[in-house]
């Protein structure tokens, strides 16, 4: 607030409110008139007044500028008219604060305003914005407090003041929040609380263990409002449960007749208003209604009256509401048990629990979906003792959706199958997919790539591994649509089938969908429908011929020279492409051109064709008597080829892995005093030792003292659990890092 608006305080003095106006006006303030002589007010305010001049700066030099000593006149400067002011001035109100402070139905019975002159000063006054700078321990504010308090209609208007703020909430108001929402005028504790029992003795508020709130009548104090009507007398006979037809009989009309009555009555909110949107959201019978929200006949009557129709959510979906407090969740625990106890353990009444306490014992052997509903079924009522209700589809969303419980088989058999195991283990690393990126190919033939992987975790079929796959989060590169086919990252069967006429061309039609087949795992009919279909212009009598270009002698001396290794991915081969700029198509590493430059080509690689096969070149890289795969390419490592060869020759005790990616052979070994018959002994004697365990370690077989030759040998653990990997007695799998 700018101080000029002190100089209105000159008015209580005689001086007329034009004046100060003009005063302020003219751009004179407290700070400047200080510097000012008589001669220059004058040319400021255009007329040279001494008197005033001199009250003016005699103010300027006083005036502590209190809000308590601010005059009523101010109002003046807000647009309110001076015979207003006079009017408010002469019922004994001089200060601008005591307007404010002043509850609206005091001005009028005790200071004696008129309705007019109230609205008009309130609405001048309010824009004064006091609020924030009103000291209300000021012995002026406090004393002008008191001299009201006393007023009836101080009493009268705190009660409109409590009413409107328990009015904007629907939740109830404790006192401190109250009195916090309340004017400041209403600041002594004792008089709100007593005027809060007088509304709560009169019905206008209620109380509660969370505080106030503005009272709303019931359907009983609603109806005893209402005069003596046939409205009402139909209405009461509804809420005691007579329906529209039993009402219509009573009085000899029909029931469309007794809705329309029914229908002129206007129900204002009530208290169990709030008990409709329940009803309309779930499926409730009279009892249960009644019980868990502790109320009557009449009240559930009330709600399928204003009810557009009863909901169809469960009683165990309704604990999950949030509107909901700790008793109605107990008295619903009490109805519909939100637990059930099996052999002595605590389960959730869920389908999802049971089910999976279920399938984990009875669906251990596989069985059909017909089987698994009629014995889930019977499983449900022997335990839960009431009807099984659930749709077929909700068993069949739990085992075909992402729940981690059931796998399903060929045959379309499901079983439980423990995917924890899985996390817990090595199954996802050990799985080798790298080679499939950027490829359509059958999950058959992933299986079939990783026969050893899926005996170790008991998959039986490919249609398992793909509903393991599908379930788990590991593999957001791979579109899981219809079985057999996967497409890894952005597969496209109509590349793939080129890029492989590219390699083989010219090649026979047989020959073509058998090497197909071979690589991608793709039916040999469908494929067949499908490159006849889109490469039928290369094929002439039984051969497809691409008439692929052919690289000149200088092309193919370049690419000799710098193909100096026996292996080589397609990726690489671009790479030294791109750096020694020369021009790289993928149809120039035909068949031809490959063979000229002394190399055959498989998939996604090629390899030197002195060896007859890729195999023959992984079986060279795990010959010798020392084998470190550390500088392999990690490609190859992954690739499930060089795994089945590596996995055989371990099964077959002709390598054994002494540290990580480090093998040693049977032949080195033995020129160490290690023998084959030492080996079998201590697989033997290990059987022995744990045959009454499902589970050990190497490092357990060590803390529990298990001693054999071997053990003192200095190897670490990979060794002994190599060792034990070549014996069918075995199951291996890596668990958390250990063997």
């Amino acid at each position: 607030m700018n101080k000029e608006i002190f100089f209105y305080n000159l008015c209580d003095m005689g001086i007329s409110c034009r004046m100060i106006q003009k005063l302020i006006s003219s751009g004179i303030t407290p700070e400047n008139i200080l510097t000012m002589n008589l001669v220059k007010f004058g040319e400021i305010y255009g007329v040279k007044k001494e008197d005033f001049f001199y009250k003016v700066k005699e103010l300027a030099q006083n005036c502590d500028y209190d809000i308590n000593k601010l005059s009523v006149y101010s109002l003046v400067h807000y647009g309110l008219s001076t015979a207003i002011i006079d009017n408010i001035i002469n019922a004994g109100i001089d200060k601008a604060i005591y307007l404010y402070l002043c509850p609206e139905n005091i001005l009028k019975s005790k200071f004696g305003l008129s309705d007019l002159n109230v609205e008009r000063a309130i609405k001048a006054v309010n824009l004064m914005n006091l609020e924030d700078i009103i000291n209300y321990d000021s012995l002026e504010v406090i004393n002008f407090i008191a001299s009201i308090e006393t007023d009836p209609n101080y009493i009268k208007a705190l009660k409109v003041h409590i009413l409107e703020v328990l009015q904007k909430s629907d939740d109830s108001i404790s006192h401190f929040q109250l009195l916090s929402a309340l004017p400041k005028i209403f600041s002594q504790d004792e008089i709100v609380t007593d005027v809060i029992m007088e509304l709560i003795k009169d019905k206008s508020l209620e109380c509660d263990a969370f505080g106030y709130k503005k009272h709303i009548m019931n359907i009983d104090e609603f109806m005893a409002t209402l005069p003596e009507s046939i409205e009402k007398e139909f209405m009461l006979l509804y809420l005691s449960g007579n329906t529209y037809e039993q009402i219509g009989i009573l009085y000899g009309i029909t029931r469309e007749r007794v809705r329309q009555r029914l229908g002129k009555i206007k129900f204002p909110k009530l208290k169990e208003d709030y008990l409709v949107d329940f009803y309309n959201e779930y499926k409730f019978v009279e009892d249960t209604f009644c019980k868990i929200f502790s109320t009557t006949k009449s009240v559930f009557q009330y709600v399928q009256y204003r009810s557009k129709k009863c909901g169809i959510k469960t009683l165990d979906e309704l604990l999950k509401d949030p509107r909901i407090d700790e008793n109605i969740v107990a008295i619903i625990e009490t109805i519909n048990p939100k637990y059930v106890y099996i052999n002595g353990v605590k389960y959730p009444k869920s389908v999802r629990a049971l089910f999976e306490y279920f399938a984990s014992r009875y669906m251990i052997e596989p069985l059909t979906k017909k089987e698994v509903m009629i014995r889930f079924k019977d499983f449900w009522e022997e335990v839960i003792k009431e009807p099984f209700n659930q749709r077929e589809g909700t068993l069949d969303n739990i085992m075909n959706g992402k729940e981690q419980l059931c796998i399903l088989s060929k045959k379309k058999t499901w079983r439980y199958y423990d995917f924890d195991m899985l996390e817990n283990s090595t199954f996802y690393s050990e799985l080798s997919l790298e080679e499939y990126r950027n490829k359509e190919v059958s999950v058959l033939l992933i299986y079939n790539d990783n026969r050893e992987l899926m005996s170790l975790y008991d998959i039986r079929d490919e249609y398992e591994l793909h509903n393991i796959m599908r379930k788990s989060n590991k593999f957001s590169y791979i579109d899981f649509g219809r079985i057999p086919m996967v497409p890894f990252d952005d597969a496209d069967r109509k590349t793939q089938v080129e890029e492989l006429l590219i390699e083989l061309s010219p090649v026979s039609q047989n020959k073509l969908i058998d090497e197909y087949f071979r690589r991608y795992g793709h039916n040999k009919k469908s494929a067949l429908s499908y490159i006849t279909k889109e490469f039928g212009k290369y094929f002439d009598n039984g051969v497809f011929d691409m008439n692929l270009p052919i690289m000149d002698d200088e092309l193919i001396s370049k690419w000799k020279a710098l193909l100096t290794k026996e292996f080589y991915f397609h990726d690489e081969i671009n790479q030294i492409a791109q750096k020694n700029n020369l021009s790289f198509e993928k149809y120039y590493f035909n068949k031809v051109n490959l063979a000229k430059l002394g190399f055959a080509s498989n998939n996604s690689y090629i390899y030197s064709n002195k060896y007859p096969g890729a195999n023959f070149y992984f079986n060279k890289i795990l010959s010798g008597d020392l084998v470190d795969l550390e500088g392999v390419n990690s490609k190859i490592l992954s690739m499930s080829l060089f795994n089945n060869i590596l996995s055989e020759k371990i099964a077959n005790m002709e390598l054994f892995e002494y540290s990580k990616r480090k093998y040693i052979s049977i032949r080195k070994l033995n020129e160490n005093g290690i023998t084959e018959d030492m080996l079998r002994d201590f697989i033997d004697k290990v059987y022995s030792f744990v045959q009454n365990r499902e589970i050990f370690t190497i490092t357990m077989l060590q803390t529990e003292n298990f001693e054999h030759e071997i053990f003192n040998l200095g190897f670490e653990n990979i060794f002994y659990s190599t060792i034990l990997r070549s014996s069918s007695k075995f199951l291996f799998r890596r668990l958390g890092g250990s063997c």
